[in-house]
């Protein structure tokens, strides 16, 4: 394997990259605390990685599996063809309590629709770390939106 060295030494691995934004053939299903879905809220009325709120998640989700520089050269390259077709938008689905941490109950239902390599390779993820796919997704999304020390401020270590 060569060495990385430069931006477009990553190519050969986007180039394997399908493209995440057309094809949705996968859902997600996990339930979050409502403040990391008030942030995602926040996130996408802001159009920052997205304009809904599943939509920033699902870029989220991309961004940890595969490096903001391979899925921003996969979007380049699928460039003229996202704009001359229409995707269709993941939803957001219905309430419902599952369980309590210390960020408050796990009370928001949200459904991803995703490609089919990123939900496979998610759970890949998740396995490796001995965790259910919506445990795994839900840690990721606390640490994105808190950060790694929000821990640690709760239990006044900072």
């Amino acid at each position: 394997m060569k060495k990385l060295e430069n931006y477009l030494d990553i190519k050969p691995y986007s180039d394997t990259l399908p493209n995440f934004d057309k094809s949705f053939g996968e859902t997600i299903k996990l339930w979050i605390p409502m403040i990391i879905f008030n942030c995602a809220c926040h996130h996408a009325k802001k159009g920052f990685e997205g304009n809904s709120t599943t939509e920033v998640i699902r870029n989220i989700l991309l961004l940890h599996c595969y490096g903001f520089s391979a899925i921003q050269q996969m979007r380049e390259r699928y460039r003229e063809e996202k704009s001359s077709q229409s995707c269709s938008k993941p939803h957001i689905s219905a309430f419902r309590v599952v369980e309590e941490n210390f960020i408050g109950k796990n009370i928001k239902e949200i459904k991803i629709s995703c490609h089919p390599k990123l939900k496979q390779d998610l759970q890949t993820l998740a396995k490796a770390s001995n965790l259910s796919l919506s445990t795994y997704i839900r840690n990721l999304l606390v640490k994105y939106y808190l950060g790694y020390g929000f821990n640690l401020y709760k239990n006044n270590i900072i």
